[in-house]
């Protein structure tokens, strides 16, 4: 299920590890946002304490047991080991999608 991130939903999020080797067929995770989002490719990084442009959708993971989100990040987002909150109004979209495959 994707996801808007609003208020507290936000807080708290942090990069999945190991996931160079995952592919999608849409081409990208970046084309798959796109393509799952419905939305144009933002123009502020996700991580709400940046403002650089976002290069890549990136895998996150609220809590240890929830799904791999993906979401939009600049290079130096994408290599944080900390959590970190993402800017309200996100949208998150599901790693897995059935459209995919």
């Amino acid at each position: 299920m994707n996801m808007v991130i609003d208020g507290l939903n936000g807080i708290g999020w942090k990069k999945q590890r190991d996931t160079a080797d995952q592919s999608c067929q849409c081409g990208s995770w970046k084309l798959h946002w796109i393509r799952h989002s419905k939305r144009d490719w933002p123009s502020t990084c996700s991580n709400a304490d940046c403002h650089k442009k976002p290069t890549q959708g990136s895998h996150l993971r609220w809590l240890s047991g929830s799904r791999a989100q993906i979401v939009p990040l600049c290079d130096r987002c994408s290599k944080l080991t900390e959590r970190f909150n993402l800017r309200d109004g996100v949208i998150t979209v599901v790693k897995q999608q059935y459209e995919c495959s």
